[in-house]
């Protein structure tokens, strides 16, 4: 279940935490990171990362000083773990406050729902681009440029992705807007253009969104692996 995001917690290695260590592995079936103190090194920029840390173990305004454009981050699910009230940390982007004795059950649901969300993302950790199709959104790695689709284009997105082939107009038509008579090819080619625009460094010259004779391809090995 973890294989769509690094896990890792920030805490002394205490019985308490070896033994949370222990049964999120067991439960989610997968490796955790366990690191000792807080840095911005922990922090991995566009990349799925649940991150669970002792909140003794950094001061909030430093917290907010230094991590919180990791915070603003929709790849990011940080659990904050508190022995008191932890007031300070509450209300934050993307953080979520678990006070002890810590409920296991509620903790292990509300880190398979975020688990949940980055596999409806393609996002591999050396690829060019990542797309959250739940959100409409294409990231940049690069650029750091973030694309909202539109609705259809979305579809037209999620349908080339999984597709995996060159794709006949007719058959785009057919599958995307579900074969109405009355569209045409232009209406296509108007969703193809706006698409090259958004994505391509040079629309002209598309290396993603490419023409194969009368088809039309995702490159996704490109964008993706």
């Amino acid at each position: 279940m973890g294989k769509n995001a690094i896990i890792t917690i920030v805490a002394k290695k205490t019985v308490e935490y070896k033994d949370l260590k222990k049964k999120l592995e067991f439960l989610l079936k997968t490796k955790i990171e366990f690191v000792g103190s807080f840095s911005t090194k922990i922090l991995k920029s566009n990349t799925n990362q649940i991150l669970i840390f002792d909140s003794e173990m950094v001061n909030k305004d430093v917290f907010v000083k230094r991590y919180q454009k990791f915070t603003n981050q929709e790849s990011k699910e940080i659990f904050v773990l508190c022995s008191k009230n932890c007031k300070s940390f509450r209300g934050m982007n993307n953080i979520k406050v678990v006070t002890f004795p810590i409920i296991m059950n509620e903790l292990f649901l509300n880190i398979s729902k975020f688990l949940e969300k980055c596999s409806s993302s393609i996002n591999n950790l050396d690829s060019k681009f990542i797309y959250w199709k739940d959100k409409s959104i294409i990231l940049n790695r690069k650029s750091k440029r973030k694309v909202r689709l539109t609705e259809l284009e979305n579809k037209f997105f999620e349908f080339m992705i999984n597709v995996k082939k060159p794709v006949t107009k007719s058959e785009i038509l057919s599958k995307v807007w579900l074969h109405q008579k009355d569209l045409d090819t232009h209406t296509l080619q108007s969703l193809i253009y706006r698409l090259r625009n958004k994505i391509e460094d040079n629309p002209k010259q598309p290396k993603f969104l490419v023409t194969v004779g009368k088809k039309y391809f995702l490159n996704y090995m490109i964008m993706f692996q």
